[in-house]
C-alpha cells in the first residue's frame, strides 16, 4: 500500500534544479527557509544545554525497543533481516521522497540546527 502511494513520487536532476531556481525567485520561499533555519539556530543552541538528556533518551528509547524485540520471544537477528529486506524494497521510494522533502523543509532546520550546536559548543 506504501509503494503504490509513492510509486508515482519521481525525482530527476532537470527537475530538481528546476526546483531549486523556482525556490531562489519566490521572495516566500527565501523568507520561509530564512525562518526555518533560525528557527533550526536556535533549536540548535538550545539542544547544547540539554544535550545529555536527549542523549538518555535515545538510549533508553532503544533499549526498550530491544527488551520488547526480546519480550516477543523472536530473536533479534531474525527482526534486523526482516527489517533489512523491507528497507531494500522502499530504499529508492524513501530517497526520492526525502531528496523532494527534506531538501525544502528539513535542510535549513538542519543546517541552522547544525550551526546552532557549534555556536552553543563554543560559547559553553
Amino acid at each position: 500500500m506504501i509503494m503504490d502511494i509513492f510509486s508515482t513520487i519521481t525525482i530527476t536532476n532537470a527537475s530538481l534544479s528546476q526546483m531549486f531556481v523556482n525556490a531562489l525567485h519566490n521572495p516566500y520561499e527565501l523568507i520561509t527557509i530564512l525562518i526555518e533555519f533560525l528557527l533550526g539556530l536556535g533549536l540548535g543552541y538550545v539542544s547544547v544545554k540539554i544535550l545529555k538528556y536527549i542523549i538518555a533518551f535515545i538510549i533508553i528509547v532503544i533499549i526498550g525497543v530491544i527488551l520488547n524485540v526480546w519480550s516477543f520471544g523472536g530473536s533479534l537477528s531474525n527482526t534486523l533481516s526482516t527489517l533489512q529486506t523491507e528497507a531494500v524494497s522502499i530504499e529508492p521510494v524513501f530517497r526520492n521522497l526525502m531528496l523532494t522533502l527534506g531538501l525544502f523543509t528539513i535542510g535549513p532546520i538542519l543546517l541552522g540546527f547544525i550551526i546552532g550546536i557549534l555556536i552553543g559548543l563554543a560559547r559553553h
